[in-house]
């Protein structure tokens, strides 16, 4: 049984960036979308600090980790800034439970009603 945990949860979670990928071979996709191809991870986390930016994994395609060279904060701030948004225009539901015995009266009955 897990202890709960009071620290707050860590925001690169779900993330590899730069030293944490755990791939050898990495394709590289730069910020501004160009593809500098498949080089090793160290390269790439160069690459990335010469630009002083992240590596950043998006995804895996036949066993080769796909990077990106990014600005991860500036990624994890538009991320929340959306999800922020998304929640003003949801709509939430409110119900409302009433009790209602047998020999409730006919006038209690519409009062509750109300």
């Amino acid at each position: 049984m897990r202890r709960f945990d009071r620290r707050r949860p860590d925001p690169h979670e779900g993330f590899e960036i730069n030293d944490r990928i755990r791939a050898t071979v990495v394709q590289v996709i730069g910020d501004a979308g160009e593809n500098y191809g498949e080089m090793s991870k160290a390269d790439a986390v160069a690459r990335a600090q010469e630009a002083g930016l992240d590596l950043v994994k998006v995804g895996e395609k036949d066993e080769v980790a796909i990077t990106k060279i990014m600005d991860f904060g500036k990624f994890l701030y538009t991320r929340k800034k959306k999800q922020g948004e998304s929640k003003k225009h949801q709509k939430t539901i409110q119900i409302k439970e009433v009790k209602m015995r047998p020999k409730i009266g006919i006038g209690d009955y519409e009062t509750k009603l109300n």
